[in-house]
């Protein structure tokens, strides 16, 4: 699992700002634009507004909001204000999924060289011609000073509106003791097989007051000005309505540069506020989204040890959780995960970190009584920043790794069916289910029917099973993707070809003596070897391997799984020599114990 899509929202690709609102106060960093956008003064984009006709295609058709025509007929009193700069990409999705609930749009164009001003008018937007100027709250109050409807909607290129309820949301624009709400914003985050969800609430819906207007350079949120003018009771959760977001992907943040361009504009920031604790939030949480753990925690641990929670103080704690991870400070790590598990203890998301690093120091039990409390808790209340499955299908993947470093493989298998009842292709479950079954026939009448693997579907389920037994040559030895674990459980059925080919790549690195690989690298291939020899029969080559897997420095799961192989092949040696022994556990659970050290939970 990456640790920055699962640590909660933030800044770009870990998540979108202001984690826990009313769960830890009101308030938070709102979104970043995710664009370089511009900004200039009202009195100029008052004399360079335009605006444009009906959409040229699309309109209000069942293909861009179902025939849906507002509600009751009527679009909702609301004024979508976005600033953009070169969307062409995105743009026209955006306003196709806004345009059928908005009475009007209005587009601030920051410098366009491309053909997105055109793409505004087409859909009817009013566009307004502005310079950047290094302010993002400034470009995006140019857009609110432009509305005349009662609300306002606040929206990115990259972004699209669902409404899943109108009638929900109409109610809530009708509640006068509300004068903003928070949406629910889902994000992509990362690419390809490692693509997740991590959702949050962001203001994104107020009423149109002259007092309430967008704070910060960068990062830049409402919820603040609405706060201070209306008492933190004015901020909502929306109904019926939620946003989805593309631009924290993988390909957007480096076709962007966002990192780069948001660091500039918070070093701006910091000089002139630099004790401002949403200011060192978003500073830590660009770091942490780089993957420059270390630094990140420089400004984000003093945050997670503030008494007062600042309003997003469950992102600081799972940053922070996740970055001593990542630079090895595990104890710390446990510390923090600890603390966090307590104080939000209806949050999942921090149950799971929780766990994550309990099983990281080798503390399975204790993992396990983490994923437990996560799947009490559930899904995250909305006031949370949190990840995709977190306290369901995420909390039973984690259940099935505890239990399976407790030797508990059944129940295992069982948590992994459980989480693939809630997400039928969440591919660490069904993974590790295939896997278990290969090492052991017992369990597979656990897998699923290939039909029922959502969209994966057979081909796809099949060419997983294959891929437990596939041969993966030198990235057997390299420790890349792969089952190497079941090429040697398998070796008969596998082929003696896929056999000589394992054996020969792992009699390499045996041979290199594990020059420049690290001690728990070494020790899986160690193990391996000594599993590939046992497979053939040959106990004496499979103790020395299973010997030398107990290397100094190897997990401590290796360090059992090997002492569990120097059993088995103790007492296989022993009745070669005539001794009369029942077999032992170490034994028949022998391909899994081996299987499941070899290729651990990712």
């Amino acid at each position: 699992m990456d640790d920055r899509n699962s640590a909660g929202a933030g800044s770009c690709s870990a998540g979108h700002g202001g984690g826990d609102r009313s769960c830890g106060g009101s308030g938070g960093s709102g979104s970043d634009s995710g664009d370089s956008l511009d900004a200039a003064t009202v009195g100029r984009f008052n004399g360079e507004r335009s605006s444009g006709g009906s959409p040229s295609i699309g309109g209000n058709s069942s293909d861009d909001g179902g025939g849906y025509d507002g509600y009751n007929g009527t679009r909702l009193p609301v004024s979508l204000c976005m600033i953009v700069r070169n969307e062409s990409r995105f743009l026209a999705e955006c306003l196709r999924s806004a345009a059928p609930f908005v009475a009007e749009m209005i587009v601030v164009d920051t410098g366009s060289t491309d053909d997105t001003a055109a793409i505004a008018s087409a859909w009817g937007a009013a566009v307004i011609h502005a310079a950047w100027e290094d302010d993002f709250a400034g470009a995006r109050n140019l857009s609110l000073a432009a509305a005349a409807q009662p609300w306002i909607l606040v929206l990115d290129a990259d972004e699209r509106l669902v409404v899943g309820d109108a009638a929900a949301w109409q109610a809530s624009l009708d509640e006068a003791s509300k004068w903003g709400y928070f949406v629910k914003v889902n994000s992509y985050v990362g690419n390809g097989a490692s693509e997740e969800a991590v959702t949050d609430a962001v203001c994104r819906l107020f009423r149109r007051d002259g007092r309430i207007r967008f704070r910060g350079l960068v990062h830049e949120e409402t919820a603040t000005t609405i706060g201070e003018a209306f008492g933190g009771e004015a901020i909502g959760y929306a109904k019926g309505v939620e946003i989805w977001h593309e631009g924290y992907r993988d390909e957007v943040i480096a076709e962007r540069d966002k990192f780069a361009r948001n660091r500039r504009l918070l070093d701006r920031a910091l000089a002139a506020a630099p004790d401002d604790p949403s200011l060192r939030y978003a500073a830590g949480a660009e770091l942490f989204a780089s993957g420059e753990y270390g630094a990140a925690l420089a400004w984000l641990e003093p945050l997670a040890r503030m008494e007062q929670d600042p309003g997003y103080g469950s992102d600081v704690a799972l940053k922070v959780i996740h970055a001593c991870r990542a630079v090895g400070r595990l104890r710390d790590a446990e510390q923090y995960a600890s603390m966090a598990a307590r104080r939000y203890a209806d949050f999942a998301d921090a149950h799971e970190a929780r766990g994550e690093v309990l099983l990281a120091l080798d503390e399975p039990l204790l993992a396990l009584r983490s994923a437990e409390a996560a799947l009490a808790a559930g899904p995250a209340p909305a006031c949370y920043s949190t990840a995709a499955g977190a306290g369901t299908y995420r909390a039973h993947v984690l259940a099935g790794a505890a239990l399976e470093r407790l030797y508990r493989f059944r129940e295992a298998a069982e948590a992994y069916r459980a989480a693939m009842a809630q997400r039928s292709d969440y591919a660490p479950a069904w993974q590790r289910l295939l896997l278990l079954g290969k090492l052991d026939e017992s369990l597979r009448p656990l897998w699923p029917k290939p039909a029922a693997v959502g969209p994966f579907g057979g081909d796809a389920v099949e060419a997983g099973r294959t891929s437990t037994l596939r041969d993966a040559g030198a990235g057997a030895v390299t420790g890349a993707e792969g089952c190497p674990c079941a090429c040697a459980s398998g070796m008969a059925s596998a082929g003696e070809r896929t056999g000589a080919r394992l054996q020969a790549a792992l009699q390499a690195a045996l041979a290199a003596g594990g020059a420049g690989q690290s001690p728990p690298a070494a020790g899986q291939h160690r193990l391996t070897a000594g599993w590939a020899a046992a497979a053939r029969g040959e106990w004496l080559a499979a103790a020395a391997g299973f010997a030398a897997a107990q290397t100094a420095g190897a997990r401590p799961w290796q360090c059992r799984a090997a002492a569990a192989g120097l059993a088995a092949a103790g007492a296989a040696l022993a009745r070669a020599a005539g001794a009369d022994l029942p077999a032992l556990y170490s034994e028949t659970a022998l391909p899994l114990i081996l299987g499941t050290a070899v290729n651990p939970p990712a």
